[in-house]
């Protein structure tokens, strides 16, 4: 916050910027809260000071018609993505549940061929696995 001593009452200490004039240009004022804050409430304190009315508001009405359109629109994308996203998550959720119930089963099934070669040797399996375990083709 800027300090210094206001022009207006001579107090040292924080100082405002008042704007005595926006249109044309902007012409300002650099005054204490106190003296900001009488200018501002009506009565006749440096009526000289009073800022005249803008000619024409901040914000058209059209224009803010228009952005709140836009940002009832930007709201309704909002929700459309956050759906899709939504329904992407339960997807990828639904894939992953899927993925492991299949390594599962592949486990399941693996178990049960070593189950069944234990009980039942096959010459030919155990020669081709033989091979490759000591880095060779098979027969």
């Amino acid at each position: 916050m800027k300090r210094a001593v206001c022009p207006l009452c001579s107090n040292e200490g924080p100082i405002d910027t008042h704007h005595t004039q926006y249109e044309p240009e902007e012409i300002t004022i650099d005054i204490c809260p106190n003296c900001h804050a009488s200018i501002h409430r009506g009565n006749d304190y440096h009526p000289e000071l009073k800022p005249a009315p803008r000619s024409r508001p901040r914000i058209e009405t059209v224009d803010t018609l228009s952005l709140r359109r836009e940002v009832e629109e930007l709201r309704g994308l909002l929700d459309v993505a956050e759906e899709r996203k939504t329904a992407a998550e339960r997807e990828a959720r639904i894939y992953s549940m899927a993925s492991d119930g299949i390594g599962e089963e592949l486990e399941l099934l693996e178990q049960k061929l070593a189950a069944a070669l234990e009980a039942h040797p096959d010459p030919v399996y155990e020669a081709i696995v033989g091979a490759k375990r000591r880095g060779g083709a098979g027969p």
